[in-house]
C-alpha cells in the first residue's frame, strides 16, 4: 500500500470564508464540550465517597460509564441545535479524535489534551470525497459548494482518494489530499559506493567522504525579527485586535522560516543522493535531544525533518538507505567486530595497521 499527501492552496470567496470559519467555530464548540464531559467523568470517579468539596461536587452516579464518541454523538444532536447545522461526517471525526486522545492518555499514560481557544482550531477533515467532486482548477466540498484551487502539481494516475482536510494556516487557506495506490513495492537492495552521513551541531552534517556542510546561518535575521516582534507581543492586551494582527505577522515569518528551510533541505539531500547508491545514517532518538542544554540549537535544524526528507529522496531514486548503530562507530573493528578502544574525535573510523 503506498500512501501519499498532496496540498493545494484554495482560493475561496467571501462567502465560503464565512462558511469555513462557522465550521471550525462549531468543531471547536464540540471538542470543548467532549473534553469537559471526559474530565468532570475522570474527577468524579477520583473523588472520596465520604467527603464533601468546599469548592464544587461532580454529581455523576457511581459506575456510570466513560461517554465515548457514539454516546456523546447521540447527546450533542438532541441537545444542541447549532451541531446540527455543520456536516454530520466533519463532526463525527471531531468525536472520534477526541475519544483517541482520551484512550491515549488511560493506556499510554499521556497527559489530558487541553481546550483550545478560536484561533487553535485550523483544520477540519471531509472523509467521504469522491473523484468526481476534483476537477483541474476546483473542488467541491459540503457546505461549500465548488471552490477554486490553484493546482501547483497533478495527481497521479490510479491513486484513490480518501479524504480532503481543509486547514486554514498563516498564508491562507489550505486543501490536503489524502490518496492511496494498492500495489507492493519491493525493497531496495544494497547498492555499491555508499555514503555514510553524520549529523552534528557545529556543523550540519559530515559526509564520509571529508565534505562539512554549514548550519542555516541563513535563518539568523528572521529569528531575530521574530525575537522583536514576540517583545512587542507581550505588551500587547489580550484579545484585542492590535494582538491579533501581530500574531498573524509573527505566524507568516515562521511560515516562511519553515517554507525556506524545507525547500534548502530538498536541494541539500537531492546533491547527497547524486552522489551515492547506498546511503547509511545513524539510529539517533532526536526527540532526547530536544531536551538538553543544546535542544535550541537541534531544534532549529529540525534533524528529524532532515532524515524524513532523506528517505523520501531515496525511496523514490532506489537508494538503499539502513540505519547503523550510534554508539561506538569509531571503536569496533571492521573485518572482525571486536572492541579496539576509545580513540580521539578525529579518528572516527579504526584501521588495523596488519591488515
Amino acid at each position: 500500500m503506498l500512501a501519499s499527501t498532496y496540498q493545494y492552496k484554495l482560493i475561496p470567496d467571501r462567502q465560503q470564508i464565512k462558511a469555513i470559519d462557522y465550521a471550525l467555530s462549531v468543531c471547536l464548540s464540540i471538542w470543548n464540550y467532549t473534553l469537559e464531559r471526559g474530565k468532570n467523568w475522570l474527577t468524579s470517579s477520583k473523588l472520596p465517597f465520604n467527603i464533601c468539596s468546599s469548592k464544587e461536587e461532580y454529581i455523576i452516579p457511581y459506575g456510570v460509564p466513560y461517554p465515548n464518541c457514539h454516546k456523546q454523538s447521540q447527546r450533542l444532536t438532541k441537545t444542541n441545535k447549532i451541531i446540527n447545522t455543520g456536516s454530520a461526517q466533519v463532526l463525527k471525526q471531531v468525536l472520534r479524535v477526541s475519544n483517541e486522545v482520551f484512550f491515549d492518555m488511560q493506556f499510554r499514560k499521556l497527559y489530558l489534551p487541553r481546550s483550545k481557544h478560536k484561533y487553535r482550531m485550523r483544520s477540519y477533515k471531509n472523509p467521504q470525497i469522491l473523484e468526481k467532486y476534483v476537477e483541474v482548477n476546483q473542488i467541491k466540498l459540503p457546505q461549500l459548494e465548488w471552490v477554486k484551487l490553484r493546482r501547483s502539481i497533478n495527481i497521479q494516475d490510479g491513486f484513490e482518494l480518501i479524504q480532503a482536510c481543509i486547514l486554514r494556516g498563516a498564508s491562507g487557506y489550505l486543501v490536503m489530499f489524502s490518496m492511496q495506490l494498492k500495489v507492493n513495492i519491493p525493497d531496495v537492495p544494497f547498492h555499491w559506493h555508499p555514503l555514510e552521513i553524520g549529523l552534528r551541531l557545529d556543523k550540519l552534517c559530515a559526509i564520509c567522504d571529508g565534505e562539512l556542510v554549514d548550519g542555516l546561518q541563513f535563518l539568523n535575521q528572521p529569528h531575530r525579527k521574530i525575537e522583536w516582534l514576540q517583545l512587542r507581543l507581550k505588551n500587547k492586551q489580550k484579545e484585542s485586535n492590535n494582538r491579533y494582527k501581530l500574531n498573524q505577522k509573527i505566524a507568516r515569518l515562521c511560515r516562511r522560516i519553515s517554507d525556506t528551510r524545507r525547500d534548502w533541505y530538498f536541494k541539500l539531500v537531492s546533491y547527497f543522493v547524486d552522489q551515492a547508491q547506498s546511503a547509511f545514517i545513524e539510529n539517533i532518538d532526536f526527540q532526547s535531544w530536544g531536551r538538553r542544554i543544546l535542544s535550541k540549537d537541534c531544534l532549529e535544524d529540525s534533524f528529524k525533518r532532515t532524515i524524513t526528507i532523506l528517505k523520501l529522496r531515496v525511496w523514490k531514486r532506489d537508494v538503499f538507505i539502513p540505519k547503523v548503530y550510534k554508539n561506538f562507530t569509531s571503536h569496533i573493528h571492521i573485518n572482525y567486530g571486536f572492541h579496539t578502544g576509545k580513540n580521539t574525535f578525529d579518528v572516527r573510523k579504526h584501521n588495523c595497521p596488519g591488515y
